[in-house]
């Protein structure tokens, strides 16, 4: 094995035993650096030899380029770290040696360059380098002072045999420094195509992300046009006939259907993309558990997407497990958010006069959820990509803002679960989801969820302000209110709010936070602080959704919080939850 096989080939052999670079430096060039500095001493201590044979001279250049000459050796077996060193440590012992023993005919300050070159092409560590500097500079400030005091005497050589070493050592020292700005130049252009590559590639990057960003944006605004479209239509249709005497519209029932539907689209798409932002942004929200009924929740999801897939004409038929206990314990809010993706996309993509299936059971502490659908299925190599956000091709099987299928892998994952799926072109897909369950020994109290209550009991006598500076959401809230038979207050301000507030002591106050001026938290702390309204319960509402704005809003002093757009199971149940707990501290106080 030749010194040259060992320059040009240590970055062939397996990257775990013989790494091809050391701290950005490839092992090639650190071989080449040891082959000619071991050239070079054995060509001294032959022309020493056969000039003059002083074993002084000739003993520690053998030795020298014996210990480079082993350097490529040590690094082709991985030991890269040791090798540099030696190889650093053994250059400025042979300066400090040969300038003791030769004296100024050494030349060793000509030297200079080549070592501190080889400090910051050996060395990329900092202090690594700044000890390097500091051994340098070390010795050569150590010659100096023997040659300034004489503290050594120089071997005597005659004339002419100086005359020859200082041809060889000024050989050496060109041939040295001529290595070293070699691989100094061959490293830089290294550095500069890898950063230009690095560059490319991330050009290549941010050109296909603002690709897929602009499709993904399109495909959002046409996904919302299409329902807002729809409402528009069926608005105009009945703003441009004549009214009733009593200035009444008669609303056919498939209209204001329809018209529901489209608002519950776009609610889904907006919530798609607020979700899936946190996501990007690390910040969505952690499990949290709960007990509840699986059965129950089960065939509430099938009920909620039921009239969707009727639409189609699609059956959504529900079969579940005989193993399943009476309450489980997990994030029912997440899950309900799995299974009303895969429902979502099932229905959406399903032939008309079709069947999904939708199968729960558990096995080994595994809930698995799978849906079925009889769709135009999912190419193989597109079964990956239906879970990637952005796509930045077109695909006719996923339309809507591509971020479903993300978010529910991202939810299961998050769950401690997995998603599959399997599919055949023309035949449908089938969906599953494994998350970890566990079955719980005593029923718990069951959260809130947005269907409307079988028995809806009217407040009679409530007063409530509803504080917003939009007079057409005052008049969406004023309907859920009237609904309730509540009597509804209005204000647009916060000031506005406060003096009614004192003035009429409504029962509960229903705000918006975000309004010009006195946003709805600076009028929260100003009821919280008078004593004739520091009582008065206070619901806020806003459309930030983020888990982390609720429970900043509740620590302020709130005392229930909903999200726009108001449902109206939803206002109601805070409604009566409220409206209880103020009950309950009345009678307490």
């Amino acid at each position: 094995m030749t010194m040259s096989y060992l320059s040009t080939h240590a970055c062939d052999a397996d990257d775990a035993l013989r790494p091809c670079e050391y701290g950005g430096i490839r092992t090639s060039h650190i071989n080449l650096l040891a082959v000619v500095t071991s050239i070079i001493a054995w060509a001294c201590a032959a022309v020493s030899f056969f000039s003059n044979g002083e074993a002084l001279i000739l003993c520690p250049a053998v030795t020298e380029g014996c210990i480079f000459a082993a350097i490529p050796l040590v690094t082709a077996i991985g030991w890269v770290k040791p090798a540099v060193w030696s190889m650093f440590v053994t250059h400025c012992m042979s300066a400090l040696y040969f300038g003791v023993l030769l004296g100024p005919v050494a030349n060793v300050q000509s030297l200079t360059i080549f070592l501190l070159g080889s400090v910051f092409i050996l060395f990329k560590n900092r202090n690594e380098r700044i000890f390097g500097v500091s051994l340098t500079l070390l010795i050569l400030g150590a010659l100096e002072i023997c040659y300034q005091y004489e503290l050594f005497t120089p071997l005597h050589l005659p004339s002419f045999k100086e005359g020859m070493l200082r041809w060889l050592i000024l050989f050496s020292v060109v041939a040295l420094n001529c290595t070293v700005l070699y691989i100094y130049i061959r490293e830089n252009l290294r550095y500069s195509n890898k950063l230009e590559s690095l560059v490319r590639e991330r050009t290549r990057k941010l050109e296909q992300a603002t690709h897929s960003m602009g499709i993904f944006v399109s495909r959002v605004t046409h996904e919302i046009r299409s329902p807002l479209n729809i409402i528009s239509g069926i608005v105009q249709n009945y703003a441009d006939q004549p009214h009733l005497p009593n200035g009444h519209v008669k609303v056919e029932d498939s209209h204001l259907m329809a018209m529901n539907g489209c608002c519950q689209d776009v609610v889904g798409i907006i919530n798609d993309v607020l979700d899936w932002s946190r996501i990007e942004a690390g910040q969505f929200e952690q499990v949290a558990e709960n007990s509840f009924d699986l059965v129950s929740w089960a065939n509430l999801q099938i009920a909620k997407y039921r009239h969707l897939g009727q639409m189609k004409r699609i059956n959504l038929h529900l079969q579940m497990g005989a193993n399943i206990p009476a309450q489980v314990i997990s994030d029912q809010k997440k899950l309900s958010r799995i299974l009303g993706n895969l429902l979502s996309n099932a229905i959406k993509f399903s032939f008309p006069c079709s069947v999904i299936s939708v199968k729960l059971t558990i096995d080994g502490g595994l809930l698995e959820i799978s849906v079925a659908d009889q769709g135009a299925g999912i190419p193989a190599d597109k079964l990956e990509s239906i879970f990637s956000p952005y796509m930045s091709e077109s695909n006719d099987l996923i339309n809507g803002t591509g971020l479903g299928l993300p978010i529910t892998r991202h939810i299961t994952q998050l769950l401690g679960g997995s998603i599959r799926v399997e599919s055949e072109p023309g035949y449908g897909s089938l969906f599953t989801v494994r998350v970890p369950i566990t079955a719980a020994l005593l029923p718990q109290p069951q959260p809130h969820d947005t269907t409307i209550p079988a028995v809806i009991k009217p407040f009679e006598g409530i007063n409530v302000l509803v504080v917003d500076d939009n007079n057409l959401n005052q008049m969406a809230a004023g309907l859920h209110l009237k609904r309730l038979k509540m009597n509804a207050l209005f204000a647009s301000t916060a000031a506005e709010a406060m003096k009614i507030a004192q003035d009429q002591k409504p029962d509960l106050i229903l705000s918006d936070l975000q309004m010009p001026h006195v946003n709805g938290m600076q009028l929260l702390s100003a009821l919280r602080q008078n004593d004739e309204t520091r009582h008065i319960p206070f619901i806020a509402v806003s459309g930030i959704s983020y888990i982390e704005a609720q429970h900043e809003v509740m620590q302020s002093g709130a005392d229930g919080f909903i999200t726009k757009p108001i449902i109206f199971a939803t206002l109601y149940q805070e409604l009566e939850q409220v409206l209880r707990s103020a009950k309950v501290a009345q009678i307490a106080s």
